[in-house]
């Protein structure tokens, strides 16, 4: 009998009598045992039969793992037994070189150490100072007032792991920088350095410009009794505090203040009766800044994804203006004055703010997403 004709892409029958065949695939135990490896070098760590040091190398020998994972795609999944010999031996390599590494000196030196740097005012009448905090938490602070050669432009003390760059260099206008080493510094968080912070101490009386780069870790700028200039914040992440000193009222160049926020939560606190210049830039995280009675502020911000919350004490005369919201919401509180504007972008003033002796303008620059909000204090 004749057979139906089939399609050209019909499957053929299978032969009377055999089996279909069918090509097993097997699942690599690599990634598996990547997580034991995770947690037995961790373990070695904790247990003290590694330290800081060891997980150091970690940092320069990662190529190793880079050159597992190819093997397994090559051979993992054709044989369980093919990706458990690749998992092993790249656990083994990695691991031996660990344990070698210290000794071979590819980190330095890695354990926690405490130096104190410090430079001399001398003849300076002013000073350009940039702190590198990386990883460490640190308090930033006005110095005791002292006199003649006992009188510290900076002086630091540092609890730290690798090596610190220090330098000071001219005479009546000196440029101080502080810095961690260039080494491997993911692993200089490991070992609780968080409970000995970098304390690092300002002079008074000299107008000061400071930067501070704070890539992660916990940050306190209590500026309170120091003359600045300009203050330059850097957060990449973590949480930072920053207070603002007094004065500033009727100066001719008044005091200026760049905060510029990656991730994480930045809160800046501003006393009575000062007057200041401030650009806030934020990617993403919250902000809150509070100002005190009296102030005199012009304030620019610029944010994609973020929380920012401007305080202002009661009685305060001030004026907000969006230029440019694609998305998120901008809070207002009651009783302002629209005077220009439609939709979400304009022009809100309190009652008298033209004639008022001190008047805080915030200008809201641009806005992707996310929410601003100016609330009165109490």
């Amino acid at each position: 009998m004749e057979q139906p004709p089939q399609p050209p892409y019909a499957v053929p029958p299978a032969e009377p009598g055999r089996r279909p065949r069918h090509r097993y695939r097997y699942r690599s135990i690599f990634w598996p045992l990547m997580l034991v490896g995770a947690g037995a070098i961790w373990l070695l760590y904790t247990l003290g039969a590694f330290s800081a040091s060891n997980l150091a190398v970690m940092g320069l020998v990662w190529p190793v793992f880079v050159i597992g994972i190819g093997v397994d795609l090559l051979l993992g999944h054709r044989s369980i037994l093919a990706g458990a010999i690749v998992g092993v031996v790249t656990l083994a390599v990695v691991i031996v070189l660990m344990a070698v590494g210290p000794g071979l000196d590819w980190v330095g030196n890695t354990d926690l150490k405490t130096d104190t740097y410090s430079t001399p005012v001398g003849g300076a009448t002013q000073a350009q100072i940039e702190l590198g905090l990386s990883g460490y938490s640190t308090s930033i602070h006005a110095l005791p007032e002292a006199t003649g050669a006992e009188r510290q432009l900076v002086a630091a003390t540092l609890a730290h792991r690798g090596t610190i760059t220090f330098s000071a260099q001219g005479t009546t206008k000196k440029d101080v920088q502080l810095r961690p080493g260039s080494e491997w510094q993911w692993w200089q968080r490991i070992g609780n350095d968080t409970q000995n912070p970098w304390d690092i101490g300002l002079a008074r009386g000299i107008p000061l410009n400071v930067t501070v780069l704070a890539s992660s870790g916990s940050s306190t700028v209590d500026l309170t009794g120091l003359q600045m200039q300009k203050l330059e914040v850097d957060a990449s992440s973590g949480d930072s505090q920053v207070v603002l000193p007094a004065g500033g009222q009727g100066s001719a160049a008044l005091p200026e203040y760049d905060l510029q926020s990656s991730s994480g939560r930045m809160d800046v606190q501003a006393p009575d009766g000062v007057a200041f210049t401030m650009n806030i830039d934020m990617s993403s995280g919250d902000t809150e800044v509070k100002l005190g009675k009296g102030t005199s502020a012009d304030m620019r911000f610029r944010g994609s994804s973020v929380q920012f919350v401007l305080t202002v004490a009661p009685g305060q005369a001030y004026r907000v203006e969006v230029r440019q919201l694609s998305s998120g919401e901008v809070k207002l509180p009651n009783g302002l004055t629209r005077v220009s504007g439609s939709g979400k972008e304009g022009v809100w003033e309190t009652p008298g703010y033209q004639t008022a002796a001190n008047g805080v303008d915030l200008v809201i620059e641009s806005m992707s997403s996310g929410t601003v909000k100016v609330q009165v204090e109490g």
